[in-house]
């Protein structure tokens, strides 16, 4: 990812109840980004750049069960630019995605 890259980042763990047919609970893994980049044509470089690269994860964390990344729609000044939702099966899945995730993005 592009070092210049200046941004918040909020991140939370849920547990969810999938109303699949193996009737599993899912660990959510949820991160909200927010470039603090002021030209617009550069912040949209870099977020191009960033959601490229947070979409490769799938590729190479095989502890991912489900991964959406999506992009903000809103005007909003206190809205996130990105944001990561990612399914893992245990606490385990979530570790070795923090270990393996995190030398990549």
């Amino acid at each position: 990812m592009p070092e210049k890259l200046k941004y918040f980042i909020k991140s939370v763990n849920v547990i969810t109840f999938a109303a699949n047919q193996n009737l599993q609970f899912m660990l959510k893994h949820i991160v909200l980004m927010k470039s603090l980049e002021k030209d617009e044509v550069e912040k949209q470089m870099i977020l191009n750049s960033v959601s490229e690269e947070l979409e490769s994860l799938s590729e190479t964390v095989t502890a991912i069960e489900n991964m959406e990344v999506g992009r903000n729609i809103s005007s909003s000044d206190s809205a996130y630019d990105i944001a990561l939702v990612i399914d893992f099966v245990d606490t385990e899945a979530l570790n070795t995605y923090r270990i393996k995730g995190s030398t990549k993005a």
